[in-house]
């Protein structure tokens, strides 16, 4: 799963926007999948990703917000990556978790690599299965390159990767 931070629709060439072009984006959509009717139950980056972690609404799961009153509430609840992780799946974590502070390791996932809160997009700090260190360059490519390692490294057995890119939210800095 590659999930990209508050990229709409209206964001990408392949949608119809003329002013800005996504050649990379627009093949992914052409060649995967790409979904035209679509809403989302709660605009906030934690409540979503719970959501979408755990198949349920907010009221179920219970992450209000980014900035979670209940940190230990998001490392009890069951996620589908658990369930592929007991199937024998290999799994892992790149990039923007932000449903609860810090960006400790959580169930669900044999390999870890977060940005703690909203990260930064310059020589980001990421929590690599919990430890933190600060990674020169720009968060996209270093996220993209993690991603690209998990892959080689287990191609060869089933797996699991979600990638949460950080980019495009604000501030925009490209």
């Amino acid at each position: 799963v590659v999930l990209v931070d508050d990229l709409r629709r209206e964001g990408i060439s392949l949608s119809g926007n003329f002013l800005v072009r996504t050649p990379a984006i627009d093949r992914l959509g052409r060649e995967g999948a790409m979904f035209r009717q679509m809403f989302v139950t709660t605009s906030l980056c934690g409540p979503s990703r719970a959501s979408l972690f755990t198949g349920q609404y907010v009221h179920n799961h219970q992450i209000f917000s980014n900035e979670n009153e209940n940190p230990v509430k998001d490392s009890s609840l069951v996620t589908f990556p658990q369930h592929l992780q007991r199937a024998g799946y290999v799994t892992g974590f790149l990039g923007k978790w932000h449903m609860a502070p810090g960006a400790h390791p959580r169930p669900g996932f044999d390999y870890w690599c977060a940005l703690p809160g909203q990260g930064r997009y310059k020589d980001p700090v990421l929590n690599t299965n919990g430890k933190e260190k600060v990674h020169p360059g720009y968060v996209t490519d270093i996220l993209t390159e993690e991603a690209l390692n998990f892959i080689k490294a287990n191609h060869e057995k089933p797996f699991f990767l979600w990638l949460a890119h950080k980019a495009p939210h604000e501030p925009a800095t490209p």
